[in-house]
């Protein structure tokens, strides 16, 4: 029975790719529950799933989706899934259709009398809309380490200062920047304590350039 619910699910999947809703009729209950619909104004029931796929294949008509891995256990299946797709409607707010695109996703599926009778569906959407350009992706603020000249390395950014136990230094005291020592010298190793310009510190490396 686990076997033909894995069939049942992936020939699911298939309907989406080819937009043969009427083949959905043999696999899914009239009255399945769908616990996260998408979109959440769709009708209830196995005539929402085809409302939602309709919808979704007008604005992505290439879609096509494939099954990664699938594990049945008792009555549910659960299948791993990949979706590339190219966008040719333009809903509010995204920039202009063209690109390919990937969504990527899970769905668990309860089964009664081969239907599916139950769904749960989990897909990356943040990754979507932000792959649609509808959103901004997330940036990562850049860290620089900056050799002072005959001085200490200077560290701008967000950063951890971990020792060799595993344990973070507090920096919360040190501002935008946090000075390291170079000279060997500090008394508050690994930090600066302006010993470098007592003792003389000399550091004559500096960056290769590319020549021109």
């Amino acid at each position: 029975m686990s076997e033909k619910n894995k069939a049942a699910a992936r020939e699911e999947l298939d309907a989406w790719s080819s937009g043969e809703l009427d083949r959905l009729d043999g696999l899914v209950a009239p009255h399945v529950v769908h616990h996260d619909p998408c979109p959440p104004s769709a009708p209830e029931g196995l005539e929402g799933l085809k409302w939602t796929i309709a919808l979704t294949r007008k604005v992505f008509p290439d879609l096509e989706i494939s099954v990664d891995d699938q594990i049945a256990e008792g009555d549910k299946v659960v299948t791993r899934w990949s979706a590339t797709m190219t966008r040719e409607d333009d809903p509010p707010g995204v920039p202009a259709a063209g690109d390919q695109t990937v969504l990527s996703g899970m769905t668990i599926e309860r089964f009664a009398d081969g239907k599916v009778v139950e769904s749960w569906r989990s897909p990356d959407l943040l990754g979507l809309v932000q792959s649609l350009g509808a959103v901004p992706g997330i940036e990562r603020e850049e860290v620089v380490i900056k050799a002072r000249h005959n001085g200490p390395y200077k560290v701008t950014g967000r950063v951890k200062l971990i020792d060799a136990d595993g344990d973070e230094y507090d920096l919360s005291d040190k501002g935008e920047a946090v000075a390291l020592c170079r000279c060997g010298g500090s008394t508050t190793k690994p930090f600066c304590d302006g010993t470098h310009s007592k003792v003389g510190f000399q550091a004559a490396e500096r960056a290769v350039r590319e020549s021109l």
